[in-house]
């Protein structure tokens, strides 16, 4: 997938820095705000129907006990200006076959809250 950069000023007060890796559809990049905080940006085909659907599903996965960042609005209140989406950065790590089984009681947390 070719590089694309971010459309300068999209996202007010957000500097994207640099690519990250990954994001199978999506262009990623890291930005970070006046604070110094880390962000990411994420190129994205989905209207904004498709982020509002996706809002409480994300918060269910929250209530749940996963780390899902909350996708941050623009001064106008989109979630994908430009077709671009903005979303605080969760520091993490992949799962390992040892993480499997504590992950059984969020999962099944995550779909009674889901359904």
């Amino acid at each position: 997938m070719a590089l694309t950069p971010v459309p300068a000023g999209l996202w007010p007060g957000l500097q994207p820095l640099r690519a990250l890796a990954g994001g199978a559809r999506a262009t990623v990049w890291l930005a970070e705000d006046a604070r110094g905080a880390p962000w990411v940006l994420k190129s994205t085909g989905h209207g904004e129907a498709a982020l509002d659907w996706l809002g409480p599903v994300q918060a269910a996965a929250r209530a749940a006990g996963f780390a899902v960042p909350a996708l941050a609005r623009d001064p106008a209140g989109r979630r994908a200006p430009g077709g671009w989406t903005a979303e605080p950065f969760v520091a993490g790590r992949p799962a390992r076959p040892e993480d499997l089984p504590g992950l059984a009681p969020r999962l099944a947390a995550f779909h009674a809250a889901s359904a």
